[in-house]
């Protein structure tokens, strides 16, 4: 069947100190999640709405370019002071499906009771974590771009606003997703 228009950019560059690199996974009990940037952000055109209702309509939203150059501006500075456990952008899924990657990644549990709308897709945010000690640190780095508290790692469930669901059966349905899709028996 035909694809949805898929723009794609490839971007490379050089980390002259691989030890400032973040990855994605959760790696500590007891972190702060938080929620950087706040770029433009809905449901039209998102995975959920596809999965909700069939189908994928509406508008997306414009890119702010200014906001995005701030948060990365941001993220930059704050792994080269080495305030990060983890980061994600906020993709396919928004916010709640990056805290469960990142959760699945990192092999913890989180709670995240208050993620804005868990499932709006858009630009310019990422979920981060880092050690309680360093937020405030983080707040003031961040200066005008927003940065908000939205959970804690830990526990052995992924718990996003009003839903939750064990990590071990989180990560057995996004590791077999790919087999069931080609109707393969993922055990």
């Amino acid at each position: 069947r035909p694809i949805h228009p898929t723009p794609v950019v490839g971007v490379v560059g050089v980390l002259d100190d691989a030890s400032l690199a973040v990855g994605a996974a959760f790696r500590k009990e007891g972190d702060v999640v938080l929620l950087a940037g706040d770029g433009p952000c809905a449901i039209d055109g998102s995975a959920y709405q596809r999965v909700v209702d069939g189908t994928t309509a509406g508008r997306i939203p414009e890119p702010d370019l200014a906001g995005e150059r701030r948060l990365h501006e941001f993220l930059a500075a704050a792994a080269e002071r080495r305030l990060l456990r983890s980061v994600h952008d906020v993709a396919d899924g928004g916010v709640a499906i990056a805290i469960a990657e990142s959760a699945i990644l990192g092999e913890i549990g989180v709670d995240a009771p208050s993620p804005g709308e868990p499932f709006a897709e858009g630009d310019g945010r990422a979920v981060i974590s880092a050690s309680a000690e360093h937020v405030a640190e983080l707040e003031a780095l961040a200066g005008e771009l927003p940065l908000r508290r939205i959970g804690t790692v830990g526990g052995e469930e992924i718990a996003v606003a009003a839903a939750s669901i064990r990590l071990d059966a989180a990560t057995e349905l996004y590791e077999n997703a790919i087999p069931k899709a080609l109707g393969e028996d993922p055990a």
